[in-house]
């Protein structure tokens, strides 16, 4: 070091010790220091491209915490304007990490404030709790991704990159189903363990697909799940603390880098005045820790009267939050979380939030634990447990005798088959866009054409369907057409939302086309009658799904229903006088 401090610029690197875990320094790696090789400049400047990009969703997220923080101020609730505003802060040594180059963990990533509105009012989650496993394995309601799926992709512009992210995601699906159909198996339900074994063979054939780029959506998916844990014995109840969020910053610490927690668990058995209780390791450097390797088991006999005096009464256990003050300072409680396990009832495993608190008040921040017994004190042998799954939007495979019949050619193929979607790589044939972003499954699978006709198959109701064919109305589809442009001008638009409605309006674009290049075509006369029948049936239809929610009591599904009633009336008035005429 001297020596370079007087210009003496050529040494022996090998007489100097390499540092850790490097292996020995050579002179010949100094002697083109100056030459940078171009696959070097390609890939820094990839590099750079994706750290930028990044960046920049890491701030639109932040925008969004911030914008939902000023709403929910305007509206008079504090405590989540501050849970927003929190979270948005927690963001920035997210940003300084990525700009100085160092790899963060995208799961610690704040939700969007819709996600974090799919919490319930008592912390948990959207999931299904100890509901008993019934339908399809697939709900058929789209979704939003994972969000380290999204951000993966939103960041990576290489084809072959994503599909490769594509691909692994398929296989994880397609192995946690063979695992999950072979525990159904060995405890004899035979029928669920064939449903999901056939997600698994979707998944792997989907594997086949994805460098045809197919799009892709995420649906929920009703995974069975066992509502049993045997390696648990019937007198242990299992607590493990599994992370905290945004936790707030008390005034004697630094900085979110200077935090360090741990939790203390509390139940009250025997006695509230003799609790067990555990405590986890301490976590440091985070305001948003992960205790998921501390697992605590206590002596509790869970069909005792007064375990489940404990259950039903709505107590449960308290989870302190204590934070280090440094150095021969005692630790000094953060918050107090307290978790209801009147869940156990009817499910084997919960994973509840709770708000952090200081006696009545909100400190800010959350705490999520999972609870696990063997079994549920009177729920289900099988429950279903909810989770987005990926799909790709390829047609399903149909009989030779049956062929698709795009926007393009109706008018010419078909003299009935009104409005099918385009081709299957746009979106499913049994796929109806609807207007609040969900796909609605039309109870006819298939558009036939004109010379087979007679060969249609159909899974609805015959009585209501008098045709094979899937109905739609133009005013409907105009009026939908407005509604998904009006989403797109939204400047707070997630990424996966924008792609959403953007693919929804080109679908709906081709079935105006279609349908306005049947009725101006050559035969528009018989095209037009054939017209009228379809929205008679389409009305019926509409009428009907109306009454069924009226009778249900969903207000929401009412209105909508309501509001294409009364626009395919019009139009069919209009047509019928035209026909008139």
């Amino acid at each position: 070091m001297k020596a370079v401090e007087y210009g003496v610029t050529t040494f022996n690197y090998n007489e100097l010790p390499p540092p850790p875990n490097c292996p020995p320094l050579s002179t010949s790696a100094f002697k083109h220091a100056g030459t940078v090789p171009k696959s070097t400049i390609s890939a820094s400047s990839s590099d750079a491209d994706k750290k930028q990009r990044m960046v920049t969703l890491l701030k639109a997220r932040q925008t969004e915490l911030k914008t939902a923080a000023l709403k929910a101020k305007e509206t008079g609730n504090l405590d989540l304007a501050k849970t927003h505003l929190r979270a948005a802060h927690s963001i920035d040594p997210m940003i300084q990490s990525i700009e100085a180059g160092i790899p963060i963990d995208l799961s610690q990533l704040p939700k969007s404030p819709s996600a974090m509105g799919a919490l319930g009012a008592d912390g948990g989650s959207n999931d299904s709790v100890g509901l008993a496993y019934k339908g399809p394995v697939l709900t058929g309601i789209t979704c939003d991704p994972p969000r380290t799926f999204e951000l993966t992709m939103s960041t990576t512009e290489d084809k072959h990159l994503r599909q490769q992210v594509l691909s692994d995601q398929f296989r994880e699906q397609a192995r946690e189903a063979e695992k999950l159909a072979v525990r159904l198996t060995q405890v004899g339900f035979g029928e669920l363990a064939g449903k999901v074994t056939e997600l698994a063979k979707i998944s792997y054939a989907s594997l086949k697909a994805v460098r045809s780029d197919v799009p892709y959506y995420f649906e929920w998916a009703n995974l069975p799940q066992l509502n049993v844990n045997h390696d648990l014995a019937e007198r242990k109840l299992e607590v493990c603390v599994l992370r905290g969020f945004v936790y707030p910053i008390p005034p004697d610490v630094a900085g979110a880098d200077k935090l360090d927690t741990q939790v203390e668990v509390h139940l009250p058995i025997p006695s509230s005045d003799n609790p067990q209780k555990h405590i986890t390791e301490w976590v440091k450097h985070t305001r948003d820790p992960d205790y998921s390797n501390t697992v605590s088991l206590f002596d509790v006999d869970t069909k005792s009267r007064s375990f489940q005096f404990l259950v039903k009464n709505n107590r449960g256990l308290r989870a302190s939050v204590f934070y280090s003050r440094g150095l021969f300072r005692s630790a000094r409680l953060l918050g107090t979380a307290n978790f209801s396990l009147k869940d156990l009832v009817h499910s084997a495993t919960i994973s509840p939030i709770a708000d952090l608190m200081e006696g009545r008040k909100a400190v800010g921040g959350r705490l999520q634990i999972r609870v696990r017994q063997r079994s549920s004190g009177s729920g289900p042998q099988v429950i279903a447990c909810r989770k987005p799954w990926l799909c790709l939007s390829f047609p399903k495979s149909v009989p030779p005798s049956v062929k698709y019949v795009g926007p393009k050619t109706m008018g010419h193929e078909t003299s009935g088959s009104s409005h099918h979607s385009t081709s299957g790589s746009r979106t499913s044939p049994d796929m109806r866009v609807s207007a609040d972003g969900h796909r609605e499954h039309s109870p006819r699978t298939m558009v036939v054409s004109a010379d087979n006709r007679n060969e249609s198959v159909s899974s609805g109701d015959s009585r209501h369907h008098q045709s094979s064919y899937k109905l739609y109305s133009l005013t409907v589809l105009k009026s939908d057409r407005t509604q998904t442009e009006q989403y797109l001008r939204d400047p707070q638009l997630t990424h996966a939302d924008r792609h959403k409605y953007e693919h929804r309006l080109r679908v709906i674009n081709d079935l105006i086309e279609g349908l306005q290049h049947r009725l101006l075509g050559p035969d528009a006369s018989t095209q037009l009658k054939t017209y009228v029948n379809e929205l008679n049936a389409l009305a019926d239809e509409t009428d009907r799904k109306y009454r069924d929610a009226k009778r249900r009591g969903a207000e929401s599904d009412m209105t909508e229903y309501k509001r294409r009633l009364e626009l395919i009336l019009g139009e069919l008035d209009y047509y019928q006088k035209k026909l008139r005429a």
